[in-house]
Parts: structure tokens; sequence; C-alpha cells
């Protein structure tokens, strides 16, 4: 009874933890939206120097490398199938160095093996965005669709590790989700991901109810037993 007492309280106090990550997450996720944009450095030197989570508005130049872009497979956006056009933005104060420009959504056309125009200047400009993560999808089968050297790849989800090869500069192990009406952009309508903080409140206290119920029954059960011996 000790244990399962212990294993629900355990479980309590780890959905409270949750609510408050989530709240946190939720706080971060619409401050960025109004937030002035930092640079591309200021927001990797923020990430490595705090515990928080990679999404956070920035400015940076450079220019798009158009030679080598990437067409992620099987998204949707309102319930419509499509892709995600990701293409290389090389900085212009470390040239070695190129970040993933998530430049948006373009829904199917006749099938999908037709490849969307991907046309976009290669003039130095400046771009607006938001830093954070690649989005880890869930696949099955193959992650790159296509011949060897054909571009643009055809990928399941960005897999910075297996990219590393394909690119004769550094990747930053990060994306940017273009704003909408930027140089290059297509469909451009981010949603956060769903937290249910409010959820996680719930699971609190129904672990701490069961935690309650537990010790309720074993209180009960421990007085039947003192009094069996008088009876």
């Amino acid at each position: 009874m000790a244990l399962i007492l212990a294993l629900f309280l355990q479980l309590s106090s780890w959905q409270w933890h949750r609510y408050h990550e989530k709240l946190q997450l939720q706080t971060t996720y619409q401050a960025a939206l109004t937030a002035p944009e930092i640079s591309l450095n200021a927001a990797l030197v923020l990430f490595s120097t705090k515990s928080i989570t990679p999404f956070i508005a920035i400015k940076l130049k450079g220019h798009y490398d158009t030679d080598k872009q990437i067409v992620l497979d099987n998204r949707s956006q309102a319930g419509h199938p499509g892709y995600e056009i990701y293409t290389p933005f090389v900085l212009d104060d470390t040239p070695n160095k190129a970040i993933l420009i998530n430049r948006g959504f373009i829904p199917l056309g006749h099938g999908w093996k037709d490849i969307p125009d991907l046309t976009v200047t290669t003039e130095s400009i400046q771009l607006n965005g938001f830093l954070t993560l690649a989005a880890k999808n869930f696949i099955l089968g193959p992650e790159i669709e296509h011949t060897l050297n054909a571009w643009p790849l055809r990928l399941a989800r960005i897999d910075f590790p297996l990219l590393k090869s394909y690119y004769p500069y550094f990747l930053v192990p990060y994306v940017v989700l273009l704003k909408p009406q930027q140089i290059g952009s297509y469909l451009c309508q981010w949603s956060f991901p769903a937290l249910f903080a409010e959820r996680s409140l719930g699971y609190t206290f129904q672990w701490l109810a069961l935690a309650l119920a537990t010790i309720v029954l074993w209180t009960i059960i421990s007085f039947k037993k003192e009094r069996r011996p008088h009876e």
C-alpha cells in the first residue's frame, strides 16, 4: 500500500511540474510573436547559456543557396496535403555557415512526383523569422526519396547528421520559420504545438485524489485490523 501511495504522489508531482513547463512554453511562443528580432548569433548564445525552448524572433543577412534546396514531403496545412520548402541561407558574416529556412507550405499539385517551382533570388537580403528546432516527424520507409546528388532533395524529415555530407558549409542545427511576406516566402501560417497545460493540471489532481483515496482506504483497513482482537 505504501508503494502505491508513493507512486500516486510521484505521478501527481510529475504532472504538476509538466503543467508549469507547458505554461512556460506557451509564454515563450506568445512572446516571440511580438518580440523584436535579434541576431542569429545572439539567439544561439542565448540558447546555449539558458535552459529555454528554442523559439525566438531573429533577423539575419545573407543569400539563398538555390542549388541545394529541400522538399519536405507529406506535410499538410488546413487539411490540404503538400510540401514545405527548405532553402539554405548562407550568412554574410560567416560564408562557411548556413541555416535552413523553412519558406513555408506549397499545396500538392497533380501528384507527389511534381516538384514545385522553387525559384527565389540569390542576392544578399535580410530575412525575419523564428529560430527553432526541426520537427521530429515519425516516418516509415527511407528518409531520402531521391537518386544520389539529385536536387532538390526529397526528404521525409530534417535530419542534420544525415544532411551534413550534402553541403559544402556548416549547417546550423536549427531551422528558421520564415515570417509571412518575406522574400521567398510561400504560405507561412505557423501553428504552435498543442501543449494542453490544463490537461496536465487535471492529471495532477487526479493522481492526488487517488493518493488521498489510498490514504483513506489504508486508514480504514488499519482501523478494522486494530478492532478485531477486541471483538
